[in-house]
């Protein structure tokens, strides 16, 4: 699905308009750690609803996880001007993962609460909503997503596939996605672009990942960072007593968020965060059009969407 003929930026800027306005409310959210995407996920969703309640936001991430060192979010509230207004406590247990179905849907897959965005999909907002978070880098990230792209050769190539292999704790929670089901939204995605040489980054928690899918499809041109260690674990439980690790780990998420984002299309698991977050980017940064963000269902390798875990039809989402 495609926007109106407003550029992302119109919407990315009444969102920030929204979020500067003067008000005595302040919305005022306590992050609990978990997984990287996990959080960046929940900011995005305290953001809609600070905007829906016409409040301010702030909040404080208790995580070693750096996510405000890696990413500038300018829509936070400092604390201090926040202990001047009248606080509503949000708390996303409580308030929404909780909370009654439709009340979780609405949250976690928000319609736009701003009138000039009254024409945004609700997967185009979640877009504005990311690119708000998300979407600008630290300096030192930045730098590291620079030097990626000079090794890799990044702007040579005329078209982009971000690709995200979810493996580690995630088969707690469901099977891996099959490496052929990717494949195949590889070359269907390649067979329409013909004239184009096309790169397909490659991000993943899994080190064989890469290897893998280079021997089954040697005709791609398959590229990720070399350098980059990979844990395939649960990472979250790894880094919470270590800081140092944290750190570097906020550093690897945010580049790989941010290099899925930058590509023209993005594959991936249908609710693994780093394909839901870097394809909402990929969105923002492809004039809104959603058919570019392929999510998968790991039980059937077929298309499916992240909002089906909320309620909502597939048949209403793709």
């Amino acid at each position: 699905m495609m926007a109106s003929n407003k550029s992302p930026d119109y919407y990315l800027h009444a969102l920030l308009n929204a979020n500067e306005l003067k008000t005595s409310q302040t919305l005022f959210h306590r992050v609990e750690h978990a997984g990287f995407g996990a959080i960046t996920s929940r900011l995005m969703t305290g953001l809609n609803i600070s905007l829906a309640l016409d409040a301010n936001y702030s909040f404080m991430i208790d995580s070693p996880y750096a996510v405000e060192t890696v990413f500038d979010i300018g829509v936070k509230q400092p604390i201090e001007l926040a202990k001047n207004q009248e606080i509503i406590e949000w708390d996303f247990m409580r308030d929404t993962w909780n909370a009654p179905p439709e009340i979780k849907g609405d949250h976690q897959y928000p319609q736009c609460p701003l009138i000039e965005g009254a024409d945004l999909s609700r997967h185009q907002w979640c877009a504005v909503l990311a690119k708000a978070i998300c979407g600008t880098p630290s300096k030192e990230v930045k730098k590291v997503i620079d030097e990626l792209k000079n090794r890799i050769n990044w702007n040579s190539y005329d078209m982009h596939i971000g690709l995200h292999v979810r493996r580690g704790d995630k088969n707690s929670e469901c099977p891996y996605v099959p490496t052929e089901c990717y494949l195949a939204q590889i070359k269907s995605l390649t067979d329409k672009h013909p004239q184009k040489k096309i790169l397909i980054f490659v991000s993943s928690d899994d080190p064989n990942a890469l290897q893998d899918l280079v021997l089954r499809a040697p005709e791609f041109d398959f590229s990720w960072d070399e350098s980059e260690a990979r844990y395939n674990n649960f990472n979250a439980g790894m880094v919470a007593s270590n800081n140092e690790l944290a750190f570097q780990e906020s550093i690897t998420a945010a580049k790989n968020i941010l290099m899925i984002g930058a590509c023209n299309y993005v594959i991936g698991m249908y609710h693994a965060q780093f394909s839901w977050i870097g394809g909402l980017l990929s969105v923002f940064n492809n004039e809104l059009d959603t058919s570019r963000h392929i999510m998968l269902n790991p039980y059937s390798g077929a298309r499916d969407h992240y909002a089906t875990h909320y309620g909502f039809p597939l048949s209403t989402l793709l």
